[in-house]
């Protein structure tokens, strides 16, 4: 006898994996301060050709797949929540009939406008600075307002409620994406290396996010569609003290580990890999739509 399944203790299962956030000493506090402070280094970062390359790809492929789904046409209205520099707004507003992008960072919208500008799509764009965990969306006339609400690796989307207020702003879609697998293989090789075992695997980055949500949206009948795009960079990293103390931290750091090494061992270890061989840096972004045209389920059960 098969033993059935109870929707509701799923949903309150998934739930509390949502819920699920970094430990205090880990958790960043996302203030207007912080993000205005680092808009200035994100611009002089994309004006890079390296930096520049790998957002201008994740940008097109997430255009790409929303086009393809039909979205993003002369007759759609858009918002992304948590727009920081305004990479997306302004892809968007090529095809869209209007983008309107959000940020708390005073400093990210300016850089945003200043793109859009730029690109020769400022009149299809507009910009509001809002704390959206904070946000009325009726008092904003969100509610109901947008044919796509888009969101890609935010903390303006921090909980079930953040959530349900993306679902109750949207007349058509929902999008979110999220990292989830973020590997580089020079880490891994040196964990082995030190530890005599490859590292163990658990939820990192925001996979367990992702995981949770598609299963909630599955749970209340909005049937969500993934899809994942692969980023991949190799470099040759350098048998350097910085990269060892780099190093060094990001492992007990990830792992939890206090193994007994030192920095010379470690920067025997970089001199191998500088004279025998490249690294991967290799991130995973995970896609996910859903149609909030037809649903009568709350995600979050309040």
């Amino acid at each position: 006898m098969v033993n059935k399944l109870n929707i509701n203790e799923e949903l309150e299962r998934f739930r509390e994996i949502w819920k699920l956030r970094p430990s205090a000493a880990q958790e960043m506090h996302h203030t207007k301060e912080l993000w205005d402070a680092q808009a200035d280094l994100w611009a002089e970062e994309l004006r890079g050709e390296r930096f520049r390359k790998m957002t201008e790809r994740r940008v097109q492929a997430s255009a790409r797949f929303l086009r393809e789904k039909g979205l993003l046409g002369a007759d759609c209205e858009v918002i992304d929540l948590g727009c920081g520099p305004g990479r997306f707004v302004t892809e968007f507003a090529r095809t869209a009939r209007h983008v309107t992008g959000a940020d708390l960072s005073t400093q990210m919208l300016l850089h945003g406008r200043e793109y859009a500008e730029e690109c020769g799509v400022g009149e299809k764009t507009s910009w509001v600075e809002c704390d959206f965990g904070k946000a009325d969306i009726k008092k904003l006339g969100w509610e109901k307002r947008f044919d796509l609400v888009f969101t890609s690796i935010t903390p303006a989307i921090d909980g079930l409620d953040a959530l349900e207020k993306i679902s109750r702003m949207s007349r058509g879609f929902c999008f979110n994406s999220a990292v989830v697998e973020s590997r580089d293989t020079l880490e891994e090789e040196l964990y082995r290396y030190l530890m005599g075992n490859p590292p163990d695997r658990g939820f990192e980055s925001h996979q367990h996010w992702f995981y949770a949500l598609c299963n909630l949206l599955f749970l209340t009948g909005r049937f969500p569609i993934t899809e994942y795009y692969r980023a991949e960079e190799e470099y040759t990293p350098k048998a350097t003290a910085e990269t060892a103390d780099r190093l060094t931290e990001f492992l007990m750091k990830k792992y939890g580990k206090s193994p007994t090494w030192d920095r010379e061992k470690i920067l025997r270890f970089l001199r191998s890999k500088e004279e025998n061989g490249t690294s991967r840096r290799i991130t995973v972004y995970g896609f996910i739509l859903w149609d909030e045209r037809e649903t009568d389920r709350t995600i979050t059960g309040l």
